[in-house]
């Protein structure tokens, strides 16, 4: 079974950069469990990279600024509760605002064939405000603790075979 780890985040947005640091990280520690893929597009490019994907368990790393995570804790989404949710229309629409779940439903929508398990972990961070390259010293502190649970996770649910 191939899995592959996809760090979604921009490595000069300090904390949003997380994601590719973290995937890279849990394919490091798997050994030949695990590939990485870092990737810091839009959503519109995550559905096209998605579609080229070929695996067997997909898992997505991001962060999540919304304040429902504290900096550098670690939460599995539930993919199928989160595609089953109603799509919220927004007040404008702008390429610029696709995110990995906007992604996700579009290709589910579009019919482009997903592999067959798809997990989604967000990392807490703090929200960003300008660019810089980095993580933050206290979420850079937490690394060690994320990618140990992210491994942990996945080999309970059979992620890591």
């Amino acid at each position: 079974m191939r899995t592959l780890v996809v760090g979604v985040g921009n490595p000069i947005r300090g904390d949003d950069g997380v994601g590719p640091v973290v995937a890279d990280a849990v394919a490091r520690r798997g050994g030949n469990r695990f590939d990485s893929l870092s990737f810091c597009g839009s959503g519109l490019d995550l559905l096209n990279e998605l579609s080229n994907i070929a695996c067997d368990h997909l898992v997505l790393v991001d962060s999540l600024a919304s304040g429902h995570l504290d900096e550098g804790a670690v939460a599995r989404l539930d993919v199928d509760a989160l595609l089953a949710a109603p799509v919220e229309t927004p007040a404008h629409v702008s390429s610029h605002a696709v995110g990995l779940l906007d992604a996700l439903k579009l290709a589910r929508g579009l019919g482009v064939t997903l592999p067959p398990r798809v997990s989604v972990y967000a990392v807490g961070i703090r929200p960003v405000d300008g660019f810089r390259e980095g993580l933050r010293p206290s979420l850079d502190a937490r690394l060690g603790a994320v990618v140990a649970e992210i491994v942990a996770d996945l080999a309970a649910v059979g992620g890591a075979a």
